[in-house]
């Protein structure tokens, strides 16, 4: 039932845009009533943030594509946030509730329950993804990735709180330019994020 009900989110996404996103053209779509989907789903913000997960299959496949088991953590973690902010730059809207909507510090057990959902989307992933990726939050999942650069010395262990946290709040920050200005360039503004993140890993 809650197959329906995110294939129905992500056609209407699809063709009407997530801003006109209604409990009532969903179920309209998917056949079934309100009440059958409040069944399953909180409110239209956690319906939203399951269908997100539809539109992040590129970006699960590119990550299962080129992050590497032979790369070190400091290839891993810029390969990752490269990829990461060219999905999320050109779909700012869905990558915004995904991460930092209503429902985020729920993402974890959202990921699990959407991926029984539909097992055929889960790509495979190295151990860093696997490691990186199955926390609850985006805060939690920069920690993660950050751990790594600790423990191969790339940056200092007093500094990696500290890190995450500009890191996440940076991406925040250059996702929501996008939802603003949509019609700034998601390739230069990746550029821009990537020179400061750089900047962050060379001075901690």
């Amino acid at each position: 039932m809650m197959r329906y009900f995110i294939e129905a989110a992500e056609e209407l996404i699809q063709s009407d845009g997530l801003k006109n996103l209604t409990i009532r053209n969903v179920t309209e779509r998917a056949g079934y009533s309100s009440a059958t989907l409040y069944n399953y789903f909180d409110d239209l913000d956690e319906l939203i943030m399951f269908t997100a997960f539809k539109f992040r299959r590129g970006y699960m496949q590119d990550l299962s594509r080129e992050i590497k088991p032979e790369m070190n953590a400091l290839e891993q973690f810029i390969r990752l946030y490269e990829i990461f902010c060219y999905h999320s730059f050109r779909s700012p809207d869905i990558y915004m509730t995904l991460f930092f909507g209503r429902h985020s510090r729920n993402y974890k057990d959202v990921f699990q329950t959407y991926y029984k959902i539909f097992p055929e989307e889960l790509t495979s992933l190295t151990t860093f993804l696997s490691d990186v990726l199955m926390q609850n939050d985006i805060w939690e999942i920069d920690r993660a990735a950050v751990h790594h650069l600790v423990a191969q010395g790339y940056i200092k262990a007093e500094n990696q709180e500290q890190v995450a946290n500009l890191t996440v709040r940076m991406h925040e920050s250059y996702l929501y330019d996008m939802i603003l200005d949509p019609k700034r360039d998601p390739d230069l503004q990746r550029q821009k994020f990537m020179e400061v993140l750089h900047h962050i890993i060379n001075t901690n």
